[in-house]
């Protein structure tokens, strides 16, 4: 009888311990814009990370899964809206809702963006390679330097005149030593004005 009571005692401890971990790893609803990204190297067989966000906070990159995401909104501006869960011993967004976000009308149109930006490189964190989108609103003179955070130049990955529109860049830093690094675009236009603007990046190793 002392047996019985004893294992009954246990199991009640076992479901309170369990409950209370179960609600520790849940997330309340929450909305995050970004660029969507599909992942070219998907490592998880539950597929939490066929697709991530490079949120516009800058912080590192979100896994994204749900029924809703397609490839249509892959390399676009999107708000999406759901909540975190524990995905093969990873966070990831269980993306409930998602939509395009237009800066105007005019990028529909034309195809050409409206405003200098230096994109989040992704992936971020990356190994050892990573791609670093910029878009430019007019032809000019562009630099894409990589540096350490001493401030040293790691190297130029762009260096010349490019046309107006989106681009990527790649970087290939298997020679470097793992940590941060910063990515920084200089433009200067035909008028002779000019532009910086930075990025960091964690490359580990």
């Amino acid at each position: 009888m002392v047996k019985n009571r004893l294992s009954l005692s246990i199991c009640a401890s076992f479901v309170v311990v369990f409950l209370t971990l179960s609600s520790s790893t849940s997330f309340a609803i929450e909305t995050v814009k970004g660029i969507l990204r599909q992942n070219q190297s998907p490592a998880c067989a539950n597929h939490c990370d066929d697709y991530y966000l490079e949120p516009d906070s800058g912080i590192a990159s979100i896994n994204l899964k749900g029924s809703v995401i397609s490839s249509g909104y892959v390399d676009k501006h999107v708000e999406i809206t759901g909540n975190r869960f524990i995905c093969s011993g990873c966070i990831t967004f269980n993306v409930a809702q998602i939509s395009l976000i237009v800066t105007s009308v005019e990028d529909q149109l034309s195809g050409v963006p409206q405003m200098l930006r230096l994109e989040q490189n992704y992936p971020n964190p990356f190994n050892p390679s990573t791609v670093i989108p910029y878009s430019l609103p007019e032809d000019g003179l562009v630099t894409i330097k990589i540096f350490n955070l001493l401030g040293q130049e790691i190297v130029a990955i762009v260096s010349g005149k490019v046309q107006a529109g989106f681009h990527r860049a790649v970087w290939n830093a298997v020679e470097q030593p793992g940590g941060m690094y910063v990515s920084q675009l200089t433009f200067r236009s035909i008028d002779g004005s000019y532009s910086i603007q930075t990025r960091k990046m964690l490359y580990i190793r």
